[in-house]
């Protein structure tokens, strides 16, 4: 165990939106928000293909504030480049586009990445402020002087982005090392929070030690105030000692990776042979070679989840095909699902997903860390 962050994350579509663009991230070193805009241009393939690449790179995360600068850099270019040329193949596309704020912790000193408008809070000891500056047309009157921020909040043109990762612009973003201390509390959010909640009372719920709660009465105040938009929080505290963890995935970013995994790429690859060879006779040697490649696929995919009452590990997907489930039980958890925390419950109806056994074995792990701090508390989790 070493030091690093201990997060609740989770997302919700708000009140008005049908769909959810925001993305975000949450793992022992790093915590991400990013909020997609384009509406039918894919806003949401936007955030979760910037947050995808975080999560991807992980394994060559540095250890030096000053080579997690670079990294930080490049990924953002990487996923930059991504969204182009998702743009490029699908012109529908052009128009998309993703705010990102993240942290990276590097022992005594944290990377801040920023574009856009989502929103980084710190809170350290009673000292509580936004370590982040809006990147919109309202901040830059502000920054001038041409408007108070008081006016700010009620400006009709406050939603007005002046940076974003959209591919075809250049990426500016605002990356900084700042000093990390053990103790120290974050929120990352998206404006879906930050529009309709206040600083005040996002401090005052920070303010608790109930990470769950605070996270799940953000959302709830930012759903009775309206919801105008999609709603991402991630509530994190840097411990000297937490458990190494695999990126755990909210919002846009769980359903586009559902959507771009090895098994859709391989059949829409292998289809069009297997449409030519049919009318041939031998249409069966196809369908054989699409099942094989289909279930050594499967064979290398695991996830947690639950059979209702334990914690279960499972190998495969957490999908059916036609009446067929798509995955094996492999191993039913010590582990009550009652105890979990409502948000860590949510997660695991749909099923988390990892690419390795000892991954889930991991998970396992820190479902357990969550319920056992959530028991300790007099109020419990919600």
């Amino acid at each position: 165990m070493t030091a690093g962050f201990f997060a609740v994350a989770s997302s919700n579509v708000g009140v008005v939106r049908t769909g959810n663009e925001d993305a975000g991230l949450a793992a022992d070193r790093v915590l991400a928000v990013a909020d997609g805009m384009g509406g039918h241009a894919a806003g949401e393939v936007a955030s979760s293909t910037v947050v995808s690449t975080l999560a991807d790179a992980m394994n060559e995360l540095p250890d030096t504030a000053s080579d997690t600068q670079d990294w930080l850099l490049s990924v953002v270019n990487n996923a930059h480049a991504a969204i182009g040329d998702l743009v490029a193949a699908d012109s529908d596309k052009r128009g998309m586009g993703t705010t990102l704020s993240t942290l990276v912790a590097c022992e005594e000193q944290v990377v801040l990445g920023h574009i856009g408008d989502s929103r980084i809070y710190r809170l350290r000891g009673d000292e509580f402020r936004q370590i982040t500056s809006d990147h919109t047309y309202v901040q830059m009157l502000v920054d001038n002087g041409e408007i108070s921020a008081q006016e700010a909040l009620t400006h009709p043109r406050r939603n007005l982005l002046m940076r974003a990762i959209d591919g075809i612009h250049d990426v500016m973003i605002d990356i900084t090392t700042t000093d990390l201390q053990v103790g120290d509390k974050f929120i990352l959010c998206s404006d879906g929070l930050s529009g309709v909640v206040s600083n005040e009372r996002i401090k005052e719920v920070l303010e608790s030690e109930d990470l769950t709660y605070v996270v799940m009465t953000l959302i709830d105040f930012a759903l009775s105030a309206g919801a105008p938009d999609n709603v991402t929080v991630i509530a994190a505290e840097y411990r000297a000692e937490v458990v190494e963890s695999i990126p755990f995935l909210v919002g846009a970013a769980v359903n586009e990776s559902a959507t771009t995994s090895p098994v859709a790429g391989e059949l829409e690859t292998a289809s069009p042979a297997w449409k030519r060879w049919w009318p041939l006779g031998v249409g069966v040697l196809a369908v054989l070679g699409i099942t094989a490649i289909f279930n050594s696929w499967l064979s290398s995919q695991w996830f947690v989840g639950t059979d209702g009452q334990s914690v279960v590990i499972y190998q495969g997907v957490p999908q059916q095909l036609g009446p067929f489930d798509l995955s094996t039980e492999i191993e039913v958890t010590d582990l009550a699902f009652s105890v979990l925390t409502e948000v860590d419950q949510e997660s695991l109806r749909d099923g988390v997903t990892v690419s390795r056994k000892v991954d889930a074995e991991s998970v396992v792990i820190q479902l357990g860390s969550r319920s056992t701090i959530c028991s300790e508390l007099p109020q419990g989790c919600s």
